[in-house]
């Protein structure tokens, strides 16, 4: 939980500083990442909790898949913050400050996501010994084995 304050503390810092030094601090410390991917230390935290809930064959196939979801949610938070960027400027208002506007933006969805993470409970929580439940809820393309040549 302690990440999520870095990053909404990050996202009203870059909103509101001109210094570069400060701005660079902040984006790093606040995992904001130019690229729109996630990077840091979450990946990989997420990543080994990840081959402790699935099995192997499974695993490369939940890997793949959340790739996929990732990049495609990146994409789309990438044309929708232009796309505000695009109407905020044509609304007369200076470039960089519709830059600070979705900085601004993606701080008050931390605090938003800081709310519901709060509200989850320990069920959501995943058990250890329930690898099939995990696979359960899964789309069936994620669900499935890896078919490989060999196998």
């Amino acid at each position: 939980m302690g990440a999520r304050w870095l990053r909404v503390a990050a996202g009203v810092t870059v909103s509101i500083t001109h210094s570069c030094l400060v701005l660079t601090i902040a984006a790093t410390i606040g995992v904001i990442s130019p690229s729109g991917n996630e990077v840091g230390p979450f990946l990989s935290i997420e990543q080994a909790a990840r081959s402790n809930v699935v099995s192997e064959q499974r695993g490369r196939m939940v890997l793949h898949g959340t790739r996929l979801l990732g990049v495609v949610r990146d994409r789309t938070r990438g044309l929708i913050c232009g796309f505000i960027v695009q109407v905020l400027q044509k609304a007369t208002m200076a470039p960089l400050d519709s830059y600070r506007m979705v900085v601004v933006l993606y701080a008050v969805l931390g605090v938003l996501r800081l709310f519901f993470v709060n509200r989850l409970t320990s069920s959501a929580e995943v058990s250890l010994q329930k690898e099939s439940d995990i696979s359960a809820g899964l789309p069936k393309f994620l669900a499935s084995p890896i078919h490989t040549a060999s196998g």
